[in-house]
């Protein structure tokens, strides 16, 4: 079924990927404040005023000034995924990665897949997914659930052809699922396996339509921006929604410059809070503890990130995964994510996963899952080397195995001399 929603229904909006070969048998974070140097306390406040006419999703809601908090750790037993690339040059995206800490603790921050070699260096294949060296190839677009079990990325190349690619084990192997003619931007996996697509903004025109199978879809006169709720696909303006309590992010045109907004809905209330930044866009987010949210938005830099100063100047700055707390209206950089490339700048979060994990490794091909912590128990699924696993607690069978859930969704055991733990 589907909707279409207007202005006067915008105030409870939020805006907000197979093995093969033999197989190998086998809460809520803390947020700690890491050093911000360079920064002072003490530097100079710029003056930042909210403009008088926010949007009509914030008629009502007192706005107050997005600040600059203190620089934060990413936090424990995370991973996110997102997409990868050039975040300032308003073009397409170069690959998608993810985000976790290993078994020492260290940040990773790796590539899953990519599209050009932008994203990696000269010494690796142009592309990782197999497709023609000879030819040039871009992600315009990516789709996920909240968990990143399925994943579908649109690679758009020579001869003006959109390579529907899709991961069902969270973005660490790929498959080509479906090509079609034109730019064809994945925005909302509708359905286990059927995705949503719409036109890409520097492509030609294109239909909104569901596939495999599905037919076209007519977005409302106007236009708007689809979004998936409670099962429907509803069009919406100045925001899209996504079940749950979540963070708002609206850009709103204006002359001379743009304006930014991030708001708060409480579950499928109206908006219960909002801030204001002149020039720097916060990404949409996905809920971490009471009134905070993981999110990516700019990294700024010297003098701009004094703690307590309008959160400003970010325009020209790369997009690093950020906490955002909505209760006090700070805007909390994780800079151990920053690698120091624009190639793995973080555009966008596709997904978060939280608990402890087990990182496949070692198999040369894949882990079997089996139903029950023996060899001879029925093999359910198989997971490729670097796959992370997510561990069942407490309920652990002995040293030999664990109990673990696939990025997919499959519970069962795999060996423990093919995994490393982590957290």
């Amino acid at each position: 079924m589907i909707r279409f929603l207007y202005p006067a229904a915008l105030a409870v909006l939020v805006l907000l990927v197979a093995c093969s070969g033999n197989a190998a048998d086998q809460g809520s974070p803390t947020l700690t404040a890491s050093p911000t140097p360079g920064v002072s306390p003490l530097a100079p406040t710029p003056s930042v005023t909210v403009p008088p006419d926010p949007p009509e999703v914030l008629a009502g809601v007192t706005i107050g000034v997005l600040r600059v908090g203190e620089d934060l750790e990413f936090p424990f037993n995370h991973s996110i995924v997102t997409l990868l690339g050039c975040t300032n040059c308003d073009g397409p995206a170069y690959g998608i990665g993810r985000i976790y800490r290993d078994a020492t603790s260290r940040v990773v921050v790796e590539p899953l897949m990519w599209a050009n070699n932008s994203i990696r260096s000269i010494n690796v294949p142009e592309n990782s997914l197999g497709l023609p060296e000879e030819n040039s190839y871009a992600i315009i677009g990516a789709a996920a659930d909240a968990t990143g079990s399925e994943i579908i990325a649109g690679v758009w190349g020579t001869g003006d052809k959109t390579t529907l690619f899709r991961s069902t084990d969270g973005g660490v192997t790929w498959v080509n699922y479906l090509e079609m003619a034109g730019a064809h931007s994945p925005r909302l996996i509708v359905e286990l396996g059927r995705v949503l697509v719409g036109p890409y903004a520097f492509g030609g025109q294109v239909p909104y339509q569901i596939v495999p199978n599905g037919g076209v879809i007519e977005p409302p006169e106007g236009g708007g921006s689809p979004a998936l709720v409670d099962g429907e696909i509803v069009w919406v303006r100045d925001a899209t929604r996504q079940d749950g309590p979540g963070l708002v992010s609206i850009h709103q045109d204006r002359h001379p410059r743009a304006a930014y907004y991030v708001a708060e809905r409480a579950g499928v209330g109206p908006v219960t809070r909002a801030y204001f930044s002149p020039d720097a866009r916060v990404g949409d987010g996905f809920p971490l503890a009471d009134h905070q949210y993981l999110t990516v938005a700019p990294f700024l830099q010297d003098s701009d990130r004094a703690a307590g100063q309008p959160y400003s100047g970010g325009f020209l700055h790369p997009l690093i995964p950020t906490i955002v707390d909505m209760e006090t209206g700070e805007v909390h950089s994780i800079a151990d994510t920053w690698e120091g490339s624009q190639a793995l700048s973080a555009r966008g979060v596709l997904s978060l996963r939280t608990g402890s994990f087990a990182l496949v490794t070692g198999t040369g091909s894949c882990l079997n899952v089996r139903a029950e912590p023996s060899v001879s128990a029925e093999i359910l699924a198989c997971a490729a080397d670097n796959v992370l696993l997510t561990i069942v607690e407490p309920h652990q069978p002995g040293p030999d195995w664990l109990h673990v859930i696939t990025p997919g969704g499959v519970e069962g055991f795999v060996s423990r001399d093919y995994v490393e733990v982590i957290g």
